[in-house]
């Protein structure tokens, strides 16, 4: 009976990992991920689509990290803690965006991670 327990919490605890529950952490390497996608495009000067694309998927972890319910203290200590990411990528896509824009790029549509840099 125990063993059956066992298997069974077991199983429900990979079901739920598996099904795309999330937490805070998770969410904040995908927004860090899809940010450096977004620079590697821009530095690599890829089709305007592919940016697009790629600003859209950044801009959709921001709304999910919005929108995950944390605390004042959760929130701050998030953003302490991938402080030094978050600025390093913001630098980055800075660089690629100005560089863009001096060889003749066309007006990219805004990224929300100044948005989640204010808190």
């Amino acid at each position: 009976m125990l063993k059956r327990f066992v298997v069974i919490t077991g199983a429900a605890w990979v079901a739920l990992a598996a099904s795309g529950c999330s937490g805070p952490d998770t969410l904040m390497r995908e927004f860090l991920a899809n940010l450096h996608l977004c620079a590697d495009l821009i530095e690599r000067k890829a089709p305007r689509e592919k940016i697009q694309r790629a600003i859209e998927r950044a801009n959709a972890s921001a709304e999910k990290l919005n929108k995950e319910k944390l605390t004042p203290e959760q929130q701050a200590d998030l953003f302490y803690r991938y402080d030094d990411q978050l600025q390093a990528v913001k630098k980055r896509l800075e660089e690629a965006q100005i560089k863009w824009k001096l060889e003749g790029g066309e007006e990219l549509p805004p990224l929300v991670m100044d948005q989640l840099l204010k808190r």
